[in-house]
């Protein structure tokens, strides 16, 4: 009987574990690391101390739209952050994912890690341009309009007037500017054509496209004189001095890389120029 009578309590503080006890106690510090989440790693609170798994979380990102604490949560110091902010906001834009590297002493150990989560977005400009009237879209309706499509390097004035906006100056003005290009590579190259702009702009934007195969008229970096280099869109003065005086003093340039210590302030103007170069 004795046994019999103990043996409950015998069950309960030697045979049967406690088990779980700590839900109160996780609770909370789980509670907590989630407060610490939101509050510094996707507000981008670098001076927060946050684990660093959480602190360095990669995602995907448009270079052209990811904003300057996203980057630092990226693992791009500031400096490099500050850059690519320099260069968007003097109207340069990266068009492949390569484009990334071309930030004056990116890191390429950093890119490599960073290559598969770069998404170029390709609206993202045009979901920025001049939203139309509720008279504009009312007319649409009402007189619809046959789907254009137009490569962008082989149409000619009267192609481009066929778009609803684009007139003889303005189809004249496009023209001009692929000539002094040397041929587009992006149709976001048409936001620096004189006077196009708003409605114009975007329909334009809708109804052409570069082809894949397009080759641009190059420059032989090596070989042209200051004259040349000059008559370029993006090559100015001051930058076609200092390309001529690069190749007097190092010999032949074999590649962008060769102008990447140039100072930052060449390196919106080095991204653009670069599709036109030849070494």
């Amino acid at each position: 009987m004795i046994p019999i009578v103990f043996s409950p309590l015998i069950y309960r503080n030697i045979i049967k574990s406690e088990g779980y006890t700590s839900y109160i106690q996780d609770s909370v510090k789980l509670d907590s690391l989630l407060r610490i989440m939101n509050d510094s790693a996707f507000k981008g609170d670098a001076s927060t101390t946050v684990p660093g798994n959480i602190r360095d979380t990669i995602f995907f990102f448009d270079p052209n739209i990811v904003s300057f604490d996203e980057m630092l949560q990226l693992q791009m110091d500031t400096l490099i952050a500050k850059r690519i902010v320099k260069y968007r906001n003097k109207k340069g834009r990266f068009y492949q994912k390569s484009d990334l590297k071309k930030i004056y002493d990116f890191p390429e150990d950093l890119y490599i890690k960073l290559e598969k989560y770069i998404v170029i977005s390709s609206d993202n400009q045009a979901k920025k341009e001049e939203i139309r009237t509720h008279k504009e879209i009312k007319n649409d309706i009402d007189f619809p309009i046959k789907r254009i499509w137009l490569d962008l390097n082989k149409a000619d004035t009267s192609d481009l007037k066929m778009v609803k906006g684009i007139g003889d100056v303005l189809s004249s003005r496009i023209i001009k500017y692929k000539e002094l290009l040397g041929g587009y590579v992006s149709i976001y190259q048409l936001d620096a054509v004189y006077g196009l702009k708003g409605i114009s702009l975007q329909n334009i934007k809708e109804a052409v496209y570069i082809d894949s195969l397009f080759i641009p008229r190059k420059i032989r970096i090596n070989f042209v004189e200051w004259s040349e280099f000059v008559r370029h869109p993006y090559i100015g003065p001051t930058l076609a001095n200092r390309i001529i005086e690069i190749r007097s003093k190092n010999g032949f340039i074999e590649n962008i890389d060769d102008l990447s210590y140039l100072p930052d302030e060449f390196d919106s103007l080095l991204i653009l120029v670069e599709p036109y170069l030849e070494y």
